[in-house]
């Protein structure tokens, strides 16, 4: 490559180079301000708009299920009038739940369905809670009873704890 050669590839670097710049700085002014909420991870953030200058990022917790330890039935009175029993646990340390509901199913020794009970509760964070349906009259006398408990639908609150001094 020649020196003309050469001078004219400098030039023309140079004058692209002063061109972008002046395209940058005429763009500066209408460039979106950098905020907490432009859907993007810039700044300092630790995650998309949160952490960093922005406010704390919140991670979901994960939750263990509610769990059913024991479910059965009692004499309530007389005749076919029975109370069902049953007691779930909630393994979770932190975390209760406002609204859980449940469904009790009574079988006769045949194995058939005798009584269908549905309802809802509430628990605690680490709480045994007994959920009790008292005198039922069933149609003839129970053999089984299961319990389960559906995924919670109210809210799912954090037990808030307070550190001593």
């Amino acid at each position: 490559m020649d020196h003309r050669s050469q001078k004219k590839l400098v030039f023309g670097i140079a004058y692209a180079l002063l061109f972008f710049g002046i395209a940058y700085l005429l763009y500066l002014p209408f460039k979106p301000p950098v905020t907490c909420s432009d859907g993007k991870k810039n700044q300092n953030e630790t995650g998309v708009d949160c952490g960093g200058v922005c406010a704390v990022c919140i991670e979901e917790p994960v939750l263990q299920d509610i769990q059913v330890t024991e479910a059965s039935w009692v004499v309530g009175g007389k005749g076919n009038t029975y109370d069902l029993v049953a007691k779930m646990e909630n393994p979770n340390n932190d975390y209760g739940a406002s609204l859980v509901p449940y469904e009790f199913v009574v079988k006769d020794a045949g194995g058939t369905v005798i009584f269908k009970q549905k309802g809802e509760s509430f628990i605690l964070p680490r709480e045994e809670k007994y959920v009790i349906e008292p005198t039922l009259t069933l149609s003839g006398k129970p053999a089984t009873v299961e319990f389960s408990t559906g995924r919670p639908l109210g809210k799912v609150f954090r037990l808030q704890r307070k550190t001593g001094t």
